[in-house]
């Protein structure tokens, strides 16, 4: 399988969030609620994270695409979906500090989807942290991605043409590989 892998040198700037708003906040549910009413001015919303996606879920406003894989800081979440919220389910595999092909793909497919108004949840076998990027490259301009930013908060960044551009300059910076 095709895949992209995160070189070393990437990964202080990966860490660092630069665009955006971040709410910050340790108590998942109450910051979720300063999320989804942020979320109200964006198209569409993407959710990379079990912790995102589970907690949005809850307080009503779902994403369009959920981007999952059952675990938070590498152990098991706890936190989950309800797969009725949603019209379509994608299951890929995408190995920790890699972007598959396959993974990408999902991306491209679950955006065409929310473009018609479906929901679309996609399973990470391994993880799900890096797919942030193909969705940044990919979504349409006013789509907002929303993410954890560990022992921070809740970061959303809104697709604009300089995010698109920075997102496809990173992932060149990606070594092609075969795994």
């Amino acid at each position: 399988m095709r895949a992209l892998r995160l070189p070393e040198h990437l990964r202080p700037r990966l860490a660092r969030p630069t665009f955006g708003k971040l709410f910050e906040g340790s108590e998942p549910f109450t910051t979720a609620k300063q999320v989804a009413a942020y979320l109200k001015e964006c198209g569409r919303v993407i959710g990379v994270g079990d912790v995102i996606c589970q907690t949005l879920e809850v307080v009503g406003a779902v994403p369009h695409v959920c981007v999952i894989d059952g675990r938070t800081r590498r152990r098991f979440s706890g936190y989950w979906v309800s797969e009725e919220n949603f019209d379509k389910i994608i299951k890929v595999r995408n190995p920790r500090s890699h972007i598959t092909e396959e993974a990408y793909e999902a991306i491209k497919e679950a955006i065409r989807a929310a473009e018609n108004g479906e929901k679309t949840l996609i399973l990470v076998d391994g993880e799900e942290d890096l797919l942030a990027l193909p969705a940044f490259a990919e979504a349409p301009k006013n789509y907002c991605i929303v993410f954890g930013v560990p022992g921070k908060g809740v970061m959303v960044i809104e697709v604009s043409n300089e995010v698109k551009k920075l997102a496809k300059e990173i992932l060149r910076e990606f070594e092609e590989v075969v795994i």
